[in-house]
């Protein structure tokens, strides 16, 4: 029995409403969104994490950001976030069913869940409902990019007290900015996000600069997987219990917008991330 794959039932592999593409199913029956599937079939999720009990009046909320310095970000907030870059936007298909066992796969794979039973379940239900190996492994493969966010979260503030925040690029450095980001929009958009992050690691490591961009670059290069999979599946990894990294949630949602992803397949996403467990250990 599967249980810990929110879009899969125990019988038909398949959750009512979603339907494998291609099925003689598909053509005839209603398909429902997966956010809405979740919530009446969440007797089937495989997690220990309540959301309800996370919820925080504003004021205990409020105490706690100020005394810890790290911020508790609902899911509301994610909900807003996405209400206002989908304004305008079409609602568009459901996520198909390979596509919601990518995610799922890539969730479960993440280093904030690493849970053993469900990446086996994942991965079962994804090669199951198509998906390929090389598909997967480019899932796992941007996934893994989670890492970068300690550089995203330190370089600013490692620059800045070392005192070379602000100091003009070597020759070489501005040849390496050039080459690698140069007046690329998607790297604009990025510093709009992360401000000061790209120059500030270029400025303490050239290496590390360098090294960014090449690993950040591998899940791109196979192209197996959609861009606008990947987007959803970056966007989803910001987005769970265990985390709410918003200026890559924010980043990843324009993107999978500009990609032509719809309002239902983005609240679908979140739904999923919401969902995954979170990570209690590695034997």
């Amino acid at each position: 029995m599967i249980t810990s794959i929110p879009f899969l039932q125990p019988r038909s592999g398949l959750l009512p409403g979603l339907v494998a593409t291609g099925s003689k199913a598909s053509r005839s029956a209603p398909r429902r969104p997966i956010n809405t599937v979740v919530d009446e079939h969440s007797r089937y999720v495989n997690t220990k994490v309540d959301l309800r009990k996370s919820r925080m009046d504003n004021g205990v909320r409020g105490a706690r950001e100020k005394e810890t310095g790290m911020a508790h970000i609902e899911l509301e907030e994610l909900h807003s976030l996405a209400e206002q870059a989908l304004i305008g936007v079409d609602a568009g298909p459901s996520l198909e069913v390979r596509d919601a066992a990518l995610i799922w796969f890539g969730l479960t794979s993440s280093v904030t869940a690493l849970a053993p039973d469900a990446i086996d379940e994942a991965l079962a239900a994804a090669l199951r409902h198509g998906a390929s190996p090389a598909q997967l492994q480019e899932v796992v493969s941007l996934v893994s990019g989670l890492g970068v966010h300690s550089l995203m979260t330190t370089a600013v503030r490692l620059a800045r007290a070392a005192g070379i925040a602000t100091r003009a690029l070597s020759p070489e450095e501005q040849a390496l900015w050039d080459r690698h980001v140069g007046d690329d929009p998607f790297w604009a958009g990025f510093e709009r996000e992360l401000p000061g992050f790209l120059g500030a690691m270029l400025r303490l490591s050239s290496d590390q600069f360098v090294a960014f961009f090449d690993y950040c670059a591998v899940p791109w290069k196979s192209g197996t997987v959609r861009g606008r999979l990947k987007e959803l599946i970056a966007m989803a990894c910001d987005a769970t219990p265990g985390h709410r990294f918003l200026p890559g949630f924010r980043l990843h949602l324009a993107n999978a917008v500009a990609l032509g992803v719809g309002r239902t397949q983005i609240m679908e996403t979140i739904a999923l991330a919401a969902r995954v467990p979170l990570h209690e250990g590695t034997r």
